[in-house]
């Protein structure tokens, strides 16, 4: 025990997954209240990297740890739908595949507030529940057709989400190549034929092709999927005590700007909107800003239905007194953690005084994009300066500006390289000298 900082003092972790102070100095701004709150409507966070998203997540779980189903974004296999082949040659056809991947993600989520629900692990317990629910719906036709369908997926309902989501893909694909393929025939036209003729039966090829293959997209299991939610809504999930928040984060790792991928989160999106009506369940998503801005809402929804998603969005946004009170809480939290006695709190470890008639607190939060994770790293970036130290000191302050500016502008570089690839190039002019 100490009243001096050593060299592993710190006022939290840079990202949620490895914050040691997580748990203890969780601060709500009000968002996470939202978030918690069934009766509210937000089901989409919101917000640029570091403002708070997977942090609310995380406490989340830790307060409801028997309420919280998580889909990691690598078990969905995104990559893997958004590459096939067979998808994109549709969708250059101008097929539209919104039913597909309505159904896509509405089969994913059922099925995992099912095995939630009942804890199916194996191909014994899912028999037994299936059969539990077809006797209760025994006087009931239409609910007994829809849990039907879930038979169809014998092998894979108890593996990991991206084994379900493969499995209904290559599905899918099989029906396609049987209703003729992607390919146009080609079809003799003639050595004599103009090119007029020539473009204009190949315009029609394609008009009918896209045709068949839009029936096929349109034959997917949407109804039979619509009563499951119905059925998880007045059977399954039918009280508070069976209350379940299904949570999505992560979706922007790794993410490449693309058509495709767009419409694969628009139509997650749909589903989240579809599945409000079931009182006791919250699908929450979490996305970054520049994301949400390139899902084109705009250009893709008519009918006034863009409106309704972004009515649903919860946009994370900290204020200078939100960002005082969650670092005076880091500040006490830490001093317990690291064993520092006395206690200390915040302004006792910063320098007495204002300089240039701002207050050190007010320095530091200037120095940020207005996010927890901005200010945390500030702070660590100046305690690591003053080490050996019982306060930091302006020149502590000052001296961390340089590397806290290089790390945040790595940070702008990772966030917005997609869309703007050669960004570190123009960032490159901004950095602290």
């Amino acid at each position: 025990m100490a009243s001096r900082f050593r060299s592993n003092f710190r006022f939290g972790g840079p990202v949620a997954e490895s914050d040691p102070l997580l748990a203890e100095a969780y601060w709500d701004n009000g968002d996470y209240t939202a978030v918690e709150d069934f009766r509210d409507h937000h089901r989409f966070l919101i917000g640029r990297t570091g403002s708070g998203k997977s942090a609310a997540f995380r406490n989340l779980e830790r307060l409801h740890p028997n309420k919280v189903v998580r889909i990691a974004p690598e078990n969905l296999s995104l990559p893997y739908v958004a590459n096939l082949d067979i998808l994109r040659r549709l969708n250059d056809l101008n097929v539209h595949l919104e039913p597909f991947f309505h159904a896509l993600w509405k089969h994913v989520i059922v099925v995992e507030i099912l095995r939630h629900r009942y804890g199916i692990t194996s191909p014994e317990v899912k028999r037994t529940v299936l059969d539990q629910l077809l006797a209760s719906f025994k006087r009931d036709a239409t609910k007994r057709l829809a849990l039907a369908y879930l038979e169809e997926f014998g092998e894979s309902f108890w593996c990991e989400a991206d084994e379900r989501v493969k499995e209904i893909v290559d599905k899918f694909e099989r029906r396609i190549t049987a209703a003729g393929g992607v390919e146009a025939p080609a079809g003799p036209l003639g050595i004599k034929a103009s090119l007029e003729i020539e473009r204009a039966r190949s315009q029609e090829i394609r008009r009918e092709l896209a045709d068949r293959l839009q029936r096929v997209v349109n034959e997917t299991q949407l109804p039979r999927l619509n009563q499951m939610l119905r059925i998880l809504g007045d059977e399954i999930l039918d009280s508070r005590q069976h209350q379940t928040y299904l949570i999505i984060d992560d979706l922007d790792r790794d993410w490449v700007d693309d058509e495709l991928a767009n419409l694969l989160i628009r139509c997650l999106f749909t589903a989240v909107l579809d599945m409000q009506p079931i009182s006791n369940l919250k699908v929450l998503v979490a996305l970054r800003t520049n994301i949400f801005q390139q899902l084109n809402y705009g250009e893709k929804l008519r009918g006034g239905q863009e409106e309704k998603y972004r009515a649903l969005a919860l946009h994370i946004r900290w204020r200078v007194n939100d960002l005082k009170l969650l670092l005076n809480e880091r500040a006490r939290i830490a001093c317990k953690h690291y064993k520092i006695l006395p206690p200390k709190e915040l302004d006792q470890m910063l320098p007495r005084g204002p300089a240039h008639r701002e207050s050190p607190m007010d320095f530091i939060i200037r120095q940020t994009l207005m996010r927890p994770r901005d200010a945390i790293v500030y702070l660590n970036e100046s305690v690591r300066l003053a080490v050996g130290r019982d306060r930091i000191t302006w020149k502590n302050i000052a001296d961390a500006r340089k590397p806290y500016s290089d790390d945040r502008l790595l940070a702008l570089r990772d966030e917005w390289k997609q869309p703007y690839e050669g960004i570190d190039q123009v960032l490159h002019q901004f950095e602290a000298v």
